[in-house]
């Protein structure tokens, strides 16, 4: 009898704790709100906030549940740790209400990592959640797979995530295709099958052609990474890229396409000479001063042997060296002392440009055009350029850091090689005292 009493005791008080929890949950805006307020202090509002979150992941109401994850959710943004509640949170994927598995799907994204115990149990629900009818659905499964993949959840859903290529929506086809970028990392070995896919449907002749730009852009955002981690590998998109140059449309993924040619250019000696046209287009033609850099960029890291393509990349690095704004000023030097090494004949004309630089008020832009003016000395111009070095080593207001890195810059320059571009040690000797 007393246990019974007892048992029927402890069913009482875990009924009105369930009841406490469903009439009386605070909502996360409440919690937020109890944070800002309170006086007892961040740290333990915090912390009584998730003992509460604990005891609410195990409530049988699962609107409950829910909230309690989307409150968990918030504090692992915080830094706070949600492992407690990895299983809580495939409980909640797997709700039917697109409402509630939303709050599961991003809270996954955020709390679970590769090493988590739980993932095994997710394989089952991403497939069938894949196949779901509702599209935002089918993208929550996509993102989070993103977000959480390891090589198993690779290796078990590659096909699924394939096989969502030639879904209708061109959103999902887009998700799908960058989705496969994370698979690749975890499971390289889905690359070769899966790679003539994403290939074709950048050729216009092909059949399986895709048409739609935000595909187009994934599929040029995908392959250019991975040509970016081994460019060998990828030379054979070489002419689909080459078409997108005239056809694209997207500043952002024709900056991918022009860097994905400076990593092929080194490879293959051929390709500069074809790309002489194109480039010297864009950048004459492009208003937006990120796709010019990138160009003059590629021709910097990998077709300085190109004479043509450097004349128009050198007299871009010039404007950009000249414009008033100092971030476009510094990005005109640094592809300047990035040509500098390959191509120094070609940076004689800008000297004048790299001198102005010198007595720029922003220490980077100086730095940096003191290193240029270094780098392009010779026999023939080591006295006039000793020389605007000295000429700027007074700032005003002082700058004694500077003056000292122009000294050490003057010493460094004149002894270069044993005195190799020194004809008049007298000149020097004036310069020292």
């Amino acid at each position: 009898n007393s246990f019974c009493t007892l048992l029927r005791k402890q069913t009482t008080m875990a009924t009105v704790h369930d009841a406490k929890q469903i009439l009386f949950q605070d909502s996360l805006a409440d919690v937020v709100r109890q944070m800002r307020n309170s006086r007892k202090g961040e740290q333990e509002t915090i912390q009584e906030a998730l003992a509460d979150i604990r005891s609410e992941l195990k409530s049988p109401a699962q609107h409950v549940k829910v909230t309690a994850v989307v409150k968990l959710t918030y504090f692992a943004m915080l830094g706070y740790s949600g492992e407690h509640g990895a299983f809580n949170i495939i409980e909640v994927m797997a709700d039917p209400h697109f409402q509630n598995k939303r709050a599961g799907y991003i809270a996954a994204a955020v709390i679970l990592n590769e090493s988590s115990p739980v993932l095994p149990l997710c394989t089952a629900l991403l497939k069938k959640d894949m196949m779901s009818h509702n599209q935002y659905e089918v993208g929550l499964a996509l993102y989070t797979l993103s977000s959480v993949c390891t090589p198993d959840l690779a290796r078990d859903l590659v096909s699924d995530v394939v096989g969502l290529l030639n879904n209708p929506r061109p959103s999902i086809r887009k998700k799908a295709v960058l989705c496969l970028y994370k698979i690749f990392l975890q499971f390289p070995e889905a690359l070769r099958p899966t790679y003539p896919l994403l290939k074709e449907k950048l050729e216009d002749s092909s059949e399986k052609s895709d048409s739609d730009p935000a595909v187009r852009g994934a599929v040029v955002n995908v392959l250019c990474e991975l040509a970016r981690r081994n460019p060998g590998n990828f030379l054979n998109l070489v002419p689909a890229f080459y078409n997108l140059l005239s056809s694209i449309h997207n500043n952002w993924t024709l900056i991918k396409v022009v860097k994905v040619f400076g990593y092929f250019a080194p490879l293959e000696p051929r390709l500069g000479k074809k790309l002489v046209d194109p480039l010297t287009n864009i950048i004459t033609t492009s208003h937006a001063k990120s796709v010019q850099y990138e160009c003059i960029l590629a021709v910097a890291n990998g077709m300085s042997k190109v004479s043509s393509l450097t004349k128009v990349a050198v007299e871009r690095m010039k404007v950009f060296a000249e414009d008033r704004d100092a971030n476009l000023k510094y990005l005109g030097l640094d592809a300047m002392s990035r040509i500098l090494k390959d191509a120094p004949k070609h940076l004689a004309d800008q000297r004048q440009t790299v001198l102005n630089c010198l007595s720029d008020r922003d220490p980077t832009i100086r730095d940096k055009a003191l290193a240029i003016l270094q780098g392009m000395v010779t026999k023939k111009n080591l006295v006039a350029s000793v020389n605007a070095m000295f000429d700027n080593i007074h700032l005003v207001p002082v700058d004694e850091d500077w003056s000292n890195r122009v000294v050490k810059t003057i010493i460094d320059t004149v002894t270069e090689d044993d005195y190799a571009n020194v004809t008049d040690f007298e000149w020097y000797l004036a310069v020292l005292m």
